[in-house]
């Protein structure tokens, strides 16, 4: 932390520090050298004008400010080690941002040029273009204006490649954040031409970033970020050690004078700057003249790198100690607002990047983990004054009346006024809402301000600040106060022993529920860390525990255990008062020296039994360690009839492949920066086997990293990638195939045997459903950092861009983050897919079965036989419907030719089932053409219609025996004709595909059929071809051509037009409807 000193704690400082505290305190009870320091943001503009304001120099105010907030931290119980605390206005730490700018001056990274800058007219400083929020300072909302002066830059536009690349590593960041400094980054490529100026001997540069509309020009890549912009022209901050001479060269201060200082005279009115003082700015040197530089660091110069000076906050010998460094650095977890996404966020990680070429450093990136908290409210108040002001009132001395709903409807404050709720809003100073944390602490003590903190909301969320939930943290406070000396006098509490009546059933329920809760902490912490659900645990576990004291049964040594268990569970949260009942309790030592309860109780059952279901059937019956996670058990097994037979697995194999490179990776035997290089065997042109595969596109000699390969092998189902990653990992693929098939042994894999490295096909090798859903499994839960990779859903290299194979992440609808689909020849259509619902991992299921009854040359869906209807597979689908709370649903299949009926009796009895569970669902049905059963089927359906009606008539008549032999595009159109005959009301839906040679007439004439067949929505998307077996595409229709059909349709009297390249047939269905 290093927060700025104000003065005085608010409620969202008090979230942050015992956020952080609660972690650092249960990694200390774990055994783990934990780092928590403290400092002090203590230069800048709010520190200078509170001085003014208070008639005293900043170095005064800011030291006097940060030793209330000292004092007020320690009664809070924050655990920070106070003797690396650091401030940064002290000349011992800005010495090291002064000589750290030199050496950047030398090495040409930063600069001074004449600028258009941001000006606060206010504040009277320059602002980066970070600091300017919708053309008003961040800090005092005034409206910005611009001003020509000359400024200090560095160059951070140096850095922008690799920030923006590694942005993708950041697997534990929030995406938002990502997202924010992707955008702030702003890479984007196109053309640089130069443009003459009618009558002006001059030319202007212009950039266009839609390259397709010009020809010519220089192709160039554009970033949106700009350098830094780093003087600010103020007093109180650290002077930039530069000085110029009388011929206006500049010059750096010599190190050994370092640091410069401030001047002693101390401000006590507004000035603009150090300009003011000349007899500091003037340096007298024989005859030689020489001028200071007048401007002071921004202030995120010395918060971009105080992480690194916690870890050797007294080293005198340079900047950073190097073995320091490295020994604590990356940061396990940094807990900050989203406010520092684009400031200083991005220059820490800037910084990071300049260590790292200084060797400070081992990691790419210096945070690991990032939590961001969300606000604090509180209800805030306001009356109209006579003069028709908006006067923000305190939240004390008024009079409240609530509905039902307890919800405010009227208030009065002391003097009468009428008061208007304005809801929960942001403690802030502007609405006189804020809470003082030491009136908290002296009425309830810091324990129970600690505990609502955490108990009112997850980190992520706001938290809404009530007066009942402060007693509720006070109440469950003083309810475990009592249980413990309920129990000091009443039970013998000097016998110790660690046996346990294994008789006892009393006390094996008791310890067997506090095992559960233990292991339900444990991850939490870990992996969630939604701490007001640990608390829930908690006070849960109490309740167990004063039940059982009420049972004279329950053995006296088992509550006592429970008891004390509770209290090391409760002391990352409430220090304080677990201090004092440990000690109560006889407990050995101080608890602040205790360790984190184990789960290894004796008394457990070891294992526990999970039945395991396939298709509504019993399957097998699984038995688990009681320990084993719950997102282990919960993780599902897709399988296609039998779970075990053998099958070709195809691009499947790839999965082995990641989870090996990533079990290397984490054992520190490979690393994803390691460079390979490509031989002749990893060639597409140079190896037989991968001619006509997918392909990376690698070349003989590049040099290729191996979280590039990595991508090439998951995103690109890049066989080249495959074979280059086993000579770098085995020296050759024979004896990278025996390290897979080491891993599957390993894995228990007992239907799983590879031939080669890539999954092409091969007699040989075979895998089955339930050994792919295996090893998926230890993928996901192994090798995390590797499995995030699976949700990437393009890789660009060597200028190739490429969508991730797995089309099924494309469907929003599946929420599906993983795994891989691949299709060859034998083993034809393949998929291992996963995604999280409700903390769940389910199974997508095609309605109908895997396996279509055409085999149409553009279509990815695997053709031959068909399985056989499963029947309760209609109230499956529904049940999965309400329990994922779908709102609009489309239900499709495949052609089943071979059923009199289409398919269309399943198609009905979905509609059945979802509309008898919920009739406000909306329900669209995606239909084939019904093959020859045409207007039975739509009997059938009409049974139960659905609200929407969607056949896809997917081309114009001319390529219908090329691209869908086996149907008609008249026999289509009538299928959409008789159904709006049956149902007028309900409206009807097509979808066309561009890119497989059709005219633009062509797709008109199609698109005046569906209207004369009254289709009323139409969906038009670009074919994207599945694999080199199928139709390869033609062209590639423009943004353009997309709109102007859009256009035509919407003409022509469609209600509604989707159209673009990524546009499928269920792509907006909901807001198609609506």
């Amino acid at each position: 932390m290093l927060p700025y000193p104000s003065g005085n704690l608010h409620m969202g400082h008090v979230r942050n520090y015992v956020l952080g505290d609660v972690v650092a305190r249960y990694q200390r009870m774990l055994g783990k050298n934990v780092l928590h320091p403290i400092g002090w943001d203590a230069f800048g503009l709010p520190a200078e004008n509170a001085a003014i304001k208070n008639h005293t120099s900043p170095k005064e105010w800011t030291l006097r400010c940060i030793q209330s907030m000292k004092k007020q931290l320690q009664f809070l119980g924050i655990s920070y080690d106070w003797n690396r605390e650091i401030i940064t206005c002290h000349p011992n730490y800005y010495r090291w941002d002064q000589w750290f700018f030199i050496q950047l001056y030398k090495n040409n990274m930063a600069y001074k040029k004449q600028s258009s800058v941001n000006w606060c007219p206010k504040d009277k400083t320059v602002l980066a273009n970070e600091q300017v929020i919708n053309n008003k300072c961040w800090r005092c909302n005034s409206t910005i204006k611009t001003k020509t002066i000359s400024q200090w830059f560095i160059k951070i536009t140096d850095y922008a490649e690799k920030l923006l690349k590694d942005i993708d590593t950041l697997i534990y960041w929030p995406k938002k954040i990502k997202t924010m400094q992707k955008n702030w980054i702003g890479k984007s490529e196109g053309i640089e031409v130069e443009l003459s100026v009618y009558h002006y001997n001059e030319k202007v540069k212009i950039y266009i970033d839609n390259a397709a509309i010009l020809m010519g020009g220089k192709k160039v890549v554009h970033y949106r970020l700009k350098d830094w912009c780093i003087s600010r022209q103020r007093f109180w901050g650290a002077p930039i050690p530069t000085m110029t001479n009388k011929d206006g060269k500049i010059i750096t201060v010599p190190e050994d004078e370092l640091p410069v200082l401030l001047p002693k005279k101390e401000i006590h009115s507004q000035l603009d700057s150090l300009q003011q003082y000349s007899d500091w700015i003037n340096i007298y040197d024989n005859q030689n003249v020489f001028k200071r530089e007048s401007d002071t660091f921004d202030t995120f110069i010395q918060s971009s790198w105080y992480l690194y000076r916690y870890t050797c906050p007294r080293y005198k010998n340079s900047m950073l100690d190097a073995n320091s460094v490295k020994y604590w650095m990356p940061v396990d977890l940094y807990i900050g607002g989203i406010e520092h996404a684009t400031m200083h966020l991005l220059y820490l990680r800037f910084y990071h990047k300049i260590f790292k070429d200084m060797n400070l450093v081992n990691s790419n990136e210096p945070v690991k983990k990032l939590l961001c908290q969300g606000m604090v409210l509180s209800d805030a108040f306001y009356y109209i004054s006579n003069s028709g002001q908006q006067i923000w009132t305190v939240p004390k001395n008024k009079t409240f009346k609530r509905n039902t709903d307890n919800r405010i409807i009227n208030a009065i404050d002391s003097l009468g006024n009428k008061l208007i709720h304005a809801g929960m809003n942001k403690m802030s100073k502007s609405k006189n809402n804020g809470i003082d944390p030491k009136n908290t602490i002296d009425q309830y003590g810091a324990d129970t301000l600690r505990l609502f903190i955490i108990f009112a909301a997850p980190p992520e969320a706001s938290l809404e600040w009530t007066e009942k939930g402060i007693l509720g943290a006070y109440r469950f406070i003083k309810k475990l106060w009592n249980i413990v000396y309920y129990y000091i006098t009443h039970y013998d509490n000097n016998k110790e022993s660690n046996k346990i009546s294994k008789n006892n059933q009393e006390s094996l329920k008791l310890m067997h529920r506090t095992q559960k809760i233990i292991i339900s902490i444990n991850n939490n912490f870990e992996n969630k860390q939604t701490f007001n659900t640990i608390i829930a645990s908690i006070m849960k576990l109490t309740n167990y525990l004063r039940c059982a004291m009420k049972n004279s049964e329950c053995d006296h040594l088992v509550i006592k255990k429970v008891l004390m268990i509770i209290i090391r569970l409760l002391y990352p949260f409430t220090p304080h008062v677990c201090f004092i009942l440990w000690r109560e309790l006889n407990g050995p030592g101080d608890i602040d020296y205790a360790e984190w309860p184990v789960t290894n109780l004796d008394t457990m059952n070891k294992q526990k039994k999970i039945i395991i279901q396939i298709n509504g059937k019993l399957k097998k019956i699984m038995t688990f360690d009681n320990q084993t996670s719950e997102k282990y058990i919960k993780s599902q097994v897709l399988a296609e009839m039998n779970a075990d037979s053998k099958r070709a697995p195809a691009s499947l194999t790839k999965i082995m492949t990641s989870y090996i490179i990533g079990k290397l990776i984490d054992s520190g035997q490979i690393h994803p920066n390691d460079l390979v290089t490509i031989n002749k065997d990893s060639w597409m042109l140079g190896n037989p086997d991968l001619k006509g595969s997918s392909v990376m596109f690698l070349q003989p000699g590049d040099q290729v990293s191996i979280s590039e390969l990595t991508r090439g092998i998951i995103l690109q189902s890049g066989n080249d990638a495959c074979v280059a990653i086993a000579n770098y990992i085995s020296g050759d693929q024979n004896t990278f195939v025996g390290l897979m098939n080491d891993y599957a042994r390993q894995l228990n894999l007992k239907n799983t045997f590879f031939k080669n490295v890539h999954g092409l096909d091969i007699p040989g090798q075979f895998s089955s459903a339930r050994d792919m859903a295996i090893i998926s499994i230890a993928l996901i839960r192994n090798v995390p950092r590797e499995y995030q990779k699976y949700k990437e859903k393009e890789f660009t290299y060597n200028h190739i861009r490429q969508l991730n194979r797995n089309n099924l992440l494309w469907d929003k609808t599946l929420k599906v983050d993983g795994i891989k689909t691949g299709h060859t020849k034998s083993a034809g259509y393949n998929l291992a897919a996963s995604a999280i619902h409700d903390k769940m991992r389910l199974i997508s299921v095609l309605l109908g079965g895997s396996i279509c009854t055409r085999r149409c040359p553009f279509c990815n869906v695997r053709s031959g036989r068909p399985m056989t209807i499963d029947k309760k597979e209609p109230e499956k689908l529904a049940k999965t419907v309400i329990k994922m709370q779908l709102k609009h649903v489309v239900i499709t299949s495949v052609n089943r030719d071979d059923l009199k009926d289409g398919g269309a009796h399943q198609f009905a009895n979905c509609i059945a089932f979802i509309r008898k569970l919920n009739n406000k669902i909306k329900i669209e049905i995606l239909v084939p053409d019904f093959r020859g059963c045409g207007t039975h089927a739509l009997k059938i359906i009409s049974t139960f219609p659905p609200d929407i009606f969607n056949h896809n008539i997917e081309s114009v008549p001319r390529l219908y025996p090329q691209i869908r032999p086996g149907a008609k595009y008249e026999r289509s159109i009538d299928l959409l004709k008789k159904f709006n005959t049956l149902y007028p009301d309900i409206p009807t839906k097509s979808g066309i595909m561009l890119g497989l040679g059709e005219t633009k007439r062509e797709v008109i004439q199609v698109m005046k059929d569906l209207r004369k067949s009254h289709v009323s929505m139409l969906t038009i998307g670009q074919y994207l071809r599945p694999t080199r077996q199928h139709l390869p595409v033609i062209r590639y229709a423009t943004p353009g051509e997309f709109s102007n059909f859009k256009k035509i349709a919407l003409d022509l009297g469609f209600t509604s037009a989707m159209c673009g390249p990524f546009v499928r047939s269920s792509y907006h269905a909901k807001d198609q409807i609506t």
